[in-house]
């Protein structure tokens, strides 16, 4: 570093004195400097002894600073991307390895860019740490930089603050986004990241235009086209642009499979079809695979069942096993859950076949030394537990409507059990053996015969 030293009214002819300076602050490796330390650098300790005159220096300790803020901080002017520092108190006389400073850029560089300081020899080039090129807005203007020389080529060692993350909501149609950030992003270079609510789901492949620049295509998985719904409404994306590709990368997660809730519901019909409105928010643009469709019943179906979402168009719910609804799966006031499979959508909330579970309609007593027909369970396999009861239609022996007996307690008049059952990985069958009925009265105990008409038989199974 050079100091200047200025002597004003100096008239001695004769003096013998030393000079002595000592440096204000000594760096030390690995430790920080504070701005009191910059400071201290430009604010030496001169030391005068020896004789003296009249008209001569006195002997001690002197210092002055001249500017010092000058010696580390100046204005930089962008011209052919070139910036021009020029400093007030001058650094070396040339571009010596090590030397760091301050600078303020008059505006943001647009690229690539090298550095100069004026008086010195020769144009360098300023690069990242990591040895790569500056991109569009690095610098940018009145924010301070500090640079280092290692010899050969200067260093964008830091800038006085870190830039936010550009961030903006999209505007423009669902397949050509647009997105105007703060900062602006100057020039489209490779790793340049933004974020974007987004204002529209995406119905098909898209592009993104970013501050003006020409729209590149959006991509995801490394180079594979959005789907539609890849881009929900109100999630936020992260783009990186990569340059070899010459697309914006999705690089936060593609879009996850949709949850949505259906605010209303109206079910009707034969097939029931439960017509379905996504609540505000949630309105996705068709139906994706894998998306998972809630909703609560206003209606049991009567049978098959549908959905229609949106208007996108009506679907078939069916099993998990492929199978069609039979009436009241779902019941009313029931939580409803289903995932479309691509084609159909699928029933995977708590229902009698969802759960692995059955219970068939009221079927008539059979008559003495026959079978019922064989009830479909449709649950896909044999089932482990399987409990036929004897439902009463009209009152009788204390008994009233809906109540429900196991079948077990209904025998004949001499003991022997009446009725035998069997299932298979599809049905569920009853045979009735020969001679009277009888049941324990519901309050007495009393043994009493049933009458047909007054029963029916009821099977529930499970998996």
């Amino acid at each position: 570093m050079n100091f200047k030293f200025q002597i004003s009214n100096f008239k001695s002819k004769a003096m013998a004195l030393t000079v002595t300076v000592q440096r204000g602050y000594t760096p030390q490796a690995g430790v920080p400097m504070t701005l009191a330390d910059w400071l201290a650098l430009a604010l030496p300790t001169v030391t005068v002894t020896g004789a003296s005159g009249p008209n001569d220096l006195a002997a001690g300790a002197y210092h002055k600073v001249l500017a010092p803020a000058a010696y580390f901080y100046a204005t930089g002017v962008l011209a052919a991307g070139i910036y021009t520092i020029t400093f007030a108190e001058q650094l070396p006389a040339s571009w010596a390895e090590g030397m760091s400073f301050w600078f303020k850029p008059d505006v943001d560089n647009t690229g690539a860019t090298d550095i100069t300081i004026a008086l010195l020899t020769g144009t360098k080039n300023l690069f990242r740490l990591d040895g790569s090129e500056l991109s569009a807005g690095d610098l940018r203007a009145g924010k301070p930089a500090l640079v280092h020389y290692n010899g050969t080529d200067a260093y964008l060692v830091g800038r006085a603050q870190a830039w936010p993350d550009r961030y903006a909501v999209t505007s423009g149609t669902a397949t050509a986004y647009t997105l105007a950030t703060v900062p602006t992003l100057k020039a489209l270079a490779a790793g340049a990241r933004v974020l974007a609510k987004v204002h529209a789901s995406n119905t098909a492949a898209a592009t993104l235009a970013v501050d003006g620049l020409t729209a590149k295509p959006i991509r995801k998985h490394g180079n594979v086209p959005l789907d539609a719904g890849d881009l929900q409404l109100n999630a936020v994306a992260e783009f990186v642009y990569d340059a070899t590709l010459d697309v914006w990368l999705l690089a936060s997660a593609v879009a996850p499979v949709l949850d949505v809730y259906a605010g209303t519901v109206a079910g009707a019909g034969s097939p029931t079809v439960y017509t379905l409105t996504a609540v505000t928010g949630l309105t996705p643009p068709s139906y994706l695979t894998g998306m998972r469709i809630r909703f609560v019943a206003d209606v049991a179906n009567t049978g098959a069942a549908q959905i229609n979402l949106n208007t996108l168009g009506a679907l078939t719910i069916k099993k998990a096993n492929g199978a069609s609804l039979a009436t009241g799966d779902i019941k009313l006031g029931q939580a409803v859950a289903l995932i479309y499979d691509g084609t159909n959508v699928q029933l995977v909330s708590p229902t009698a076949s969802a759960e692995g579970s059955f219970s068939s309609t009221p079927q008539a007593l059979p008559a003495a030394s026959s079978a019922i027909t064989p009830i479909a369970h449709e649950l896909g396999a044999t089932p482990k537990f399987v409990r036929w009861v004897a439902l009463c239609v009209t009152p009788e022996h204390g008994y009233v409507a809906n109540d429900e007996v196991d079948l077990q307690h209904l025998q004949r008049d001499d003991g022997e059990q009446v009725f035998f059952g069997v299932s298979d990985g599809t049905t569920c069958g009853l045979v009735r053996g020969t001679g009277v009925i009888s049941i324990l009265h519901k309050t007495t105990g009393a043994e009493l015969g049933v009458t047909a008409g007054s029963w029916n038989l009821k099977v529930y199974a499970r998996l």
